[in-house]
């Protein structure tokens, strides 16, 4: 899903820079913001981040889109890595009915996800990246949950817990 904003452009262009296909990208209409992670930096340094979103669940229509293009594509698909970067609910690209789809879609290909809250939700192998530097419980509960995704698939499923600068 890409937008027909400025991030969208910029999406895009990045992609075809670096020769991925960008065909089975569904372009949405101007209302629905290109979600985007940004990080400015100011003097070689990193600033805090803000992002990009929609506020609003995404439409029927849009996630119908999307669910049709993913069943057309998936078969010549390799692997895929999927980022769930939105907290609020059914608010960005992954919603819980494209969630539910993806292990029809990819049973044979790799998949890697990347969920800020739902990595549990998940029902193929799975990467959960934690992003807040925690420690303690909230991790060993990242670590049980990845657990229960591989043994719910009968694969791996890898938690990896990224680095925080301070």
């Amino acid at each position: 899903m890409i937008g027909e904003d400025g991030e969208g452009y910029d999406l895009r262009w990045g992609l075809t820079r670096i020769d991925v296909g960008c065909v089975a990208l569904v372009r949405i209409p101007r209302s629905v913001a290109t979600p985007t992670y940004t990080k400015p930096m100011r003097d070689g340094r990193e600033m805090e981040r803000f992002d990009i979103k929609n506020r609003k669940p995404m439409s029927e229509s849009l996630e119908q889109r999307l669910l049709k293009e993913l069943g057309r594509t998936a078969i010549e698909i390799d692997g895929v890595i999927i980022a769930d970067q939105v907290e609020e609910r059914n608010c960005g690209v992954i919603t819980d009915a494209l969630r539910e789809a993806l292990p029809r879609a990819f049973s044979s290909a790799i998949v890697a996800a990347d969920s800020r809250v739902r990595i549990g939700e998940f029902t193929a192998p799975c990467e959960a990246e934690s992003k807040r530097g925690d420690r303690g419980d909230r991790d060993r509960r990242r670590v049980r949950r990845g657990s229960r995704v591989g043994a719910a698939n009968g694969k791996s499923a890898f938690v990896h817990e990224s680095a925080v600068r301070a």
